[in-house]
Parts: C-alpha cells; structure tokens; sequence
C-alpha cells in the first residue's frame, strides 16, 4: 500500500469529508492529515474511521468555529507525532494532549485563551514545542514545562505575562528558543545554563538588555541572537 503525503480538507461539508476519508484510508496509508476551518461534524467523522488511530500527523488550522469540547476526538488519535493547531480562540485547556505520550512536535499558536501548560508536562519525547501567541494575559505558570527534558526548540513568542526563565532548568538540549515581544521578561539568568544553546530570539524584550549583553559575551560564545 501506498502511503500519502499531506491531504488537506478545507471547509468541506461532513458528506465530501467522509468521502474523502475513504478514498484515502482504501488507497493508501493515509498518516498526514490537515482540516482547515473544520467543525465539530468534520471531527465527529474522523472520530469514526478506526484507522483515524494510524494517522502521524494533524493539523487543525483555523478552526475559530470549532467549540472547546470538539478536540477531545483528537485524544484517540494515539499514533500522533506531530500535531499543529492554529488560531482557536475558543480553546482554553490542553487536557486532550494527555493521552498522546508519542508526540515530538507541538504546535498550538495564536490560541490566546490558554489557561494551563501542565497537560503538556506529560509529553516527555517531545524535541519541539510552538506556543507563539498563546495563554495571553491568562498563562502565568510555565514551571510544568521545565518536565520537557528532551525539548530542542521552543517558541513562546507573545508571552506578555512571562518574566523569569527559570522554568527552563535541566533542558540540556535546547538548541532555539523565541522570546520576542515578551515584553515584561526581565530575569535570564537561566541562560548560563543552557550549553546547547544556538539561536535565541528577543526582539523587544527591553527589559533583559544589559544582563544580555554580559551573558553573550562571557557565557555563549557560541550564541546567534538576530
């Protein structure tokens, strides 16, 4: 059997995605899914193929429509390695990640009503990890990611609320991190102790700018900061 490269459904009704999905699970190996604009009746159809467990990666992308409770069906795509959703206003919570312990790669941006990271504590193989516009004013505890120990890049760009990285500790391998337009970081004292460190983002955060300068100079030689 063969196996597809990404198929992606946009705004589609329930009846041209159910064929769609059929098509694709009967003539291939279908792992690379992207809904675009999808509904809670899109979802309710891949909650029903069985072999919607097979599939390696999801994207959801702007779904601004799609209520809260409709990512639950995402928690019984257990194979899933990477998953990327983008611009869900509605989404407040990250609890259905819980039960996807395969994940490497997570992006969930521009999701501005996120409250809690602790869900994603539990994705310990995670190497790569999008959070660029999310939480807003609300996401104040960023101390459950310190539990991401294999994590090689982070963006958590349009943090407004963040101001210390100490959270960061015992991440060895993180090689890129995104801090712009977090305007109110003032502490990185954590950077010392951040060896693999390679490329490292702060386009407006006035506030770390001389501590910056000493870090770079006598600590990460090593580090490109564009």
């Amino acid at each position: 059997m063969g196996q597809l490269d990404l198929l992606t459904l946009k705004s589609m009704d329930e009846e041209s995605i159910e064929k769609a999905l059929h098509t694709a699970f009967r003539t291939g190996n279908l792992i690379r899914l992207c809904l675009e604009k999808c509904s809670l009746s899109t979802l309710a159809v891949l909650e029903k193929k069985e072999r919607a467990r097979q599939i390696e990666e999801l994207q959801l992308l702007q779904c601004y429509e799609l209520p809260k409770e409709g990512y639950a069906v995402v928690s019984g795509c257990t194979a899933l390695k990477k998953l990327v959703i983008d611009y869900a206003p509605e989404l407040d919570t990250l609890d259905f990640v819980t039960p996807l312990v395969h994940v490497t790669h997570l992006t969930v941006s521009r999701c501005a009503s996120i409250t809690d990271v602790k869900p994603i504590a539990g994705l310990k193989d995670l190497v790569g990890l999008d959070l660029a516009s999310s939480g807003g004013i609300h996401l104040t505890d960023y101390a459950p990611l310190s539990e991401l120990k294999k994590l090689e890049s982070l963006d958590l760009s349009n943090h407004v609320m963040l101001r210390s990285l100490n959270f960061l500790a015992g991440m060895q391998h993180i090689k890129y991190l995104n801090l712009n337009y977090c305007i109110n970081l003032s502490d990185i004292r954590m950077l010392e102790h951040l060896p693999a460190l390679q490329a490292l983002h702060l386009k407006e955060c006035f506030l770390i700018e001389p501590e910056l300068g000493f870090i770079i100079q006598r600590q990460l030689p090593q580090l490109t900061v564009p």
